[in-house]
């Protein structure tokens, strides 16, 4: 095997590696799509669902609604969406699929938007402790 043999070799290894990543990359996103998914019906939904129940209940406006993949068969984002009937408040969750299994959340409350990071852990108590303390704050009112 001569010099050029070789960096055809190494070259066609690096090519083969690249591969390997970009296969593996897919294939783990794929995972985490179809964890939050699932997350998505067994967890947040749920707990979005109940907490816009109670809003509703109280005279307020309050929208569950969910973002599906290109072929509807997964959901990908969750978001609860409140409007204050007897005040300024208003609030938007977004609850998305985060690295790998996570769920991380984002909002926007009385005009202030942010990241709210990683839901840890993402489970139901913990889904409607983080959905809580925005809803309280758009309650609070606006801050001006």
């Amino acid at each position: 095997m001569d010099e050029l043999d070789r960096a055809l070799a190494a070259a066609q290894e690096r090519y083969d590696e690249a591969l390997r990543a970009e296969v593996d990359e897919k294939r783990r996103t794929e995972a985490a799509i179809a964890w939050f998914g699932q997350w998505a019906n067994d967890v947040g939904v749920p707990v979005l669902s109940h907490l816009a129940e109670r809003l509703l209940a109280a005279g307020h406006k309050a929208v569950v609604s969910t973002t599906l993949t290109p072929t509807d068969e997964l959901i990908v984002e969750i978001t609860l969406s409140f409007t204050q009937q007897n005040g300024a408040g208003q609030c938007t969750i977004d609850f998305r699929r985060g690295q790998d299994r996570s769920v991380a959340v984002f909002f926007a409350v009385n005009g202030t938007e942010g990241a709210g990071g990683r839901v840890e852990p993402p489970d139901a108590p913990t889904v409607d402790q983080v959905a809580q303390t925005y809803l309280v704050q758009a309650l609070d009112g606006p801050k001006w």
